[in-house]
């Protein structure tokens, strides 16, 4: 009798870095390697890879972003490219291809833009994980976004954690790379709103953008909060 043996090759990416990441959050930095690790998910990352350009299109500075972005078309646009960032992602799916329209890059970067996946690339093969084991009141911080509502629905994985919510989503916590420099009151008041209304429940607070939870790290330091924030990276990677 024959036996056919099936091995599946692990998926190949460029692990895209987030900046904030890198520098402020080396751990989650880790969890991202062992998430994919256990997915099977091989990764590389490029030695000489740069920043996405995200603050400088949030500042309206279009000819450092498409520096920048041209720079990146040419480490990444033969390559997949998995970003655990939401923000990255939106960068290289929708500001690139928005910047390099009508030029001779155009058609390259669509190509690129094709091949970013996100952290929900991730997220959704997590099934086979085991997440009863994880347990606790958190409150999570959803993207600013409009699908706010469609990520609260993935948090289901998590059956044994009592989860408490935005009073109004979408929302936002003020942080960005423009809004604390050209508006820091209003930027510091509705982070504060997102902090005291997270503490009335819990003060673990999960968010899934790591410039999110440098903000909030740095405006609870400012005003003595005592909080917990935590990537959603780093819950997924107890359970794993």
């Amino acid at each position: 009798m024959i036996v056919e043996i099936f091995i599946i090759a692990p998926m190949l990416f460029s692990l895209q870095i987030p900046c904030v990441m890198f520098h402020y959050f080396p751990d989650t930095l880790e969890n991202v390697k062992k998430i994919c690790k256990a997915l099977n998910i091989e990764i590389k990352i490029e030695q000489n890879q740069t920043c996405c350009g995200l603050p400088y299109f949030d500042k309206g500075e279009k000819q450092a972003a498409k520096t920048i972005a041209e720079y990146n078309l040419k480490i990444f646009s033969d390559q997949n490219l998995l970003c655990v960032s939401k923000d990255c992602e939106k960068t290289y799916t929708n500001y690139y291809p928005k910047i390099f329209n009508n030029t001779v890059s155009h058609n390259e970067c669509m190509k690129m833009a094709a091949q970013v996946k996100g952290f929900d690339f991730i997220y959704d093969k997590l099934d086979k994980f085991d997440f009863y084991t994880l347990s606790g009141k958190y409150f999570y911080l959803p993207e600013n976004a409009n699908n706010g509502e469609e990520e609260i629905i993935k948090l289901d994985k998590f059956k044994n954690i009592e989860w408490f919510l935005p009073s109004l989503i979408p929302t936002s916590d003020g942080s960005s790379f423009s809004m604390p420099i050209f508006s820091p009151i209003e930027s510091e008041k509705l982070a504060l709103q997102i902090i005291n209304e997270a503490v009335l429940n819990t003060p673990n607070i999960i968010v899934n953008n790591s410039i999110s939870r440098q903000y909030l790290n740095t405006i609870a330091a400012k005003y003595k909060l005592e909080i917990n924030i935590i990537h959603l990276i780093d819950l997924v990677a107890i359970a794993i």
